[in-house]
């Protein structure tokens, strides 16, 4: 048995983590343990139908609440990398606790088929860190995955709503998530873009569709106000919903642009939409730079 220690920050890092654990578990047959991810489920029917459970992964200890509450306020805090138990490895006979805490502060990550995992899936193994990976698995398996995170049908018909309203003016549809907050120290700002520099790379892309005899329509997504006369320059439709719903109308788009995020990466993902990273430095733009995320 397996039991994911780790909170990985938001919805996207938490999707990317939780399929990397999901997709392991059903290539070698191990009960799951995912604890930290229920407070975004209500978005997936997929959980109400508990249909996981009969995988053998769960999102709880226990189906007495408060047991389940305090055990995971337990394991987050008692695993946490800022205590001394979060930090390192340990073996005690049929308990194993294992630890990627140097390795994510060196951004280097860990193959869940490798033998400290497999070896030891038998045992309760608790494993803490971020860049737990299963690129092994992740493409017989991305079909399941597109199902157990479909959104619910009253997400689906708003972001049928708004790509449609993309559709009516455009042949294109060119989602642009603008993410600011801690992009401005983050790689020493590279990826901390006003709003001039997303018009320009908008512009860039909208002239690049022109010359094939197509018009763009840009769906505007994020978690910020933003000041829709400063993109008056170009057609745009402005989400400006619920993070599900922004996420997954970004997966419905034709092309998709904004600064390194798990939120458009999994977009992509989901969608098989191409992805552009932009910064604040290369403003040259090929349709060909698009790429459609297909690792997790």
């Amino acid at each position: 048995m397996i039991i994911v220690t780790h909170k990985a920050g938001r919805l996207g890092n938490r999707l990317f983590h939780f399929s990397n654990f999901i997709v392991n578990s059903l290539a070698n047959d191990y009960k799951l343990i995912y604890p930290f991810f229920d407070e975004y489920a209500k978005y997936f029917p997929y959980f109400d139908d508990l249909a996981l459970n009969k995988k053998n992964i769960f999102l709880s200890f226990s189906r007495i609440k408060l047991l389940d509450k305090w055990t995971k306020l337990l394991v987050k805090y008692f695993f946490h990398y800022k205590l001394f138990i979060g930090r390192y490895n340990i073996n005690l006979f049929f308990i194993k606790l294992f630890s990627l805490y140097y390795q994510d502060r060196n951004n280097i990550s860990y193959d869940l088929n490798g033998s400290q995992i497999i070896n030891n899936r038998h045992k309760i193994l608790f494993l803490n860190g971020w860049l737990f990976r299963d690129t092994d698995n992740a493409a017989q398996y991305s079909p399941y995955l597109k199902e157990v995170f479909r959104p619910g049908e009253e997400y689906l018909f708003k972001i049928n709503n708004i790509i449609s309203s993309c559709r009516r003016d455009g042949d294109v549809v060119v989602g642009v998530h603008i993410r600011r907050g801690d992009y401005r120290t983050y790689s020493d700002g590279q990826y901390y873009l006003d709003d001039e520099v997303y018009l320009n790379r908008m512009k860039i892309i909208e002239k690049k569709f022109l010359d094939e005899g197509k018009k763009c329509t840009f769906l505007i997504c994020s978690n910020e106000k933003i000041d829709l006369a400063n993109f008056s320059d170009v057609k745009t439709v402005f989400a400006n919903e619920d993070l599900i719903t922004d996420m997954y109308s970004l997966a419905k788009a034709d092309y998709i642009i904004g600064p390194p995020s798990t939120f458009t990466m999994w977009a992509s993902f989901y969608g098989s939409v191409p992805l552009l990273v932009i910064d604040n430095r290369k403003e040259n733009i090929l349709l060909s730079d698009f790429k459609i995320v297909k690792n997790l």
